[in-house]
């Protein structure tokens, strides 16, 4: 079920209205329900795997809990990682690599090959394991108490406003929201739909509309030349950004509605000076998990510069395997890794540049012209996140390098009506440096609703309205 679908927009009003009539002590079990029939209506045996990380990972809770000394908790949580991360190997990444040696020993004259299932990949797995991870891994570190409720440690993995594109809750922010009795509110519901509306502005103007230039593009890469490459990379940059950023706001949205409240995601990330400033807003609660679970642990206990650097590569390196089982995401991953080790290697040198271009009252040029060179580092780097295979990503590489001749393809709908969009969106974000609730709350009524109008109006007259899925679902 797509947030952007017919579907969602019964299934949503008639859980929400049910919510709020039915007593709060059975509330869990209905969103437990829904969130079920959420992820069901995808591949209903696939709940079977949801049902399975979410037993694991409230066993080994239980168990850290009753254990009375460090190296039974030790291995219990081992146990756990290791249980609930196979089941993400198997579906995501056993074909990966199992074509991998396969190629490997092809390549070497070996006629052995391993046998490779055909396998459907889960939606949402990486966000529901991470999610149950987070919990065992917060409880063995004596962040958490346990959650003896199954129902209720069940419905925290599940949840389905962000079950399975995210962002990845942390049980610290959301297990003790659903004991608390939400009683319908006026300002919160208005908050979210005002999230919810600008979540599918950003997916069905700006994200849809741009897929159909950028798929036309890198789908046929050889018939394309240099200018209609980057016109293609540009365009997926907005593209993956506003489907991501709009899923989470859709789904921030619809929670609020209900009186939950779910991390922030995204803080205007292309509004940024450098890598690591992109990072510090852009998935946050991706970037924020691998931090506190895996690069901290590595690194705090002796924080050496060439620690602190590699250990940025390993966490990186992860972070691209994370969102894809091809060598075009590992590599975009190495891509994220160089310019962040850069930045931490120049950040002395930064600050030291920083005061003299303050002094030359150049500092603000500066900044305009690190967030385009940002821009463009990011652009470069998601050539490798699009493309179905290296070579094809080192085809549009080097198309744009030598500005490869050819007639530049014109699709004056997809063009003209991603662009109006995009001048909204860089319009709103750079001009709000706040949630956009508080953006728009700030603004005079008359404008405020001025500009409801046109968000919706550019949905039904820009906008692709054919119930396209998220990229996000595959990851």
């Amino acid at each position: 079920m797509l947030f952007n679908s017919f579907e969602f927009l019964v299934f949503f009003p008639v859980v929400t209205i049910l919510y709020f009539s039915i007593p709060h002590k059975v509330r869990w079990l209905l969103l437990l329900i829904a969130s079920y029939y959420f992820y069901m209506c995808w591949k209903p045996e696939y709940a079977i795997l949801l049902l399975g990380v979410t037993g694991i990972n409230y066993l080994a809770g239980l168990a850290i809990n009753k254990a009375e000394n460090k190296k039974t908790k030790r291995i219990t949580l081992i146990t756990s990682v290791v249980l609930s991360l196979s089941a993400l190997y198997y579906y995501k990444y056993f074909i990966f690599f199992g074509e991998s040696i396969n190629y490997i020993m092809s390549s070497m004259g070996l006629l052995i090959k391993i046998p490779l299932p055909k396998i459907l990949l889960p939606v949402g797995i990486s966000f529901f394991t991470f999610q149950a991870l987070s919990y065992t891994i917060d409880v063995y570190k004596g962040k958490l108490k346990v959650e003896k409720n199954f129902g209720i440690f069940a419905l925290f993995v599940s949840f389905f406003p962000q079950l399975v594109a995210g962002p990845i809750e942390r049980a610290t922010n959301l297990l003790p929201q659903f004991y608390r009795k939400h009683t319908f509110d006026t300002d919160k519901a208005t908050q979210g739909l005002r999230l919810m509306l600008w979540g599918m502005f950003k997916k069905i103007v700006i994200a849809d509309r741009a897929a159909t230039y950028v798929d036309a593009v890198f789908n046929h890469y050889p018939h394309h030349n240099g200018i209609s490459y980057m016109l293609a990379t540009i365009l997926f940059a907005f593209q993956i950004y506003c489907d991501f950023s709009g899923y989470s706001d859709l789904a921030r949205g619809s929670a609020r509605i209900m009186g939950f409240d779910l991390m922030v995601n995204f803080r205007f990330p292309y509004f940024s000076a450098n890598v690591t400033k992109y990072w510090q807003k852009n998935h946050i609660s991706l970037t924020t998990w691998l931090k506190d679970y895996l690069y901290f642990p590595l690194v705090e206990k002796n924080p050496t510069m060439f620690r602190i650097c590699f250990f940025t590569f390993i966490t990186f390196l992860l972070s691209g395997l994370w969102h894809g089982a091809d060598w075009t995401f590992v590599i975009w991953g190495i891509w994220q890794a160089v310019f962040l080790i850069y930045d931490i290697l120049m950040r002395k040198t930064r600050k030291k540049l920083d005061k003299r271009l303050k002094k030359m009252k150049l500092y603000t040029v500066s900044i305009y012209f690190r967030y385009m060179l940002t821009f463009i580092i990011l652009c470069l780097g998601l050539i490798f996140f699009r493309a179905s295979n290296f070579q094809q990503a080192w085809a549009i590489l080097k198309g744009i390098a030598t500005l490869k001749p050819g007639s530049v393809f014109i699709d004056p709908r997809s063009l003209s009506h991603s662009f109006v969009g995009i001048i909204i969106l860089i319009a709103m974000e750079y001009n709000s440096n706040m949630d956009i609730n508080e953006f728009w709350l700030s603004k005079p009524r008359i404008l405020r609703w001025s500009s409801y109008l046109i968000v919706v109006a550019s949905i039904m007259v820009l906008g692709v309205l054919d119930e396209s899925q998220f990229i996000y679902f595959q990851f």
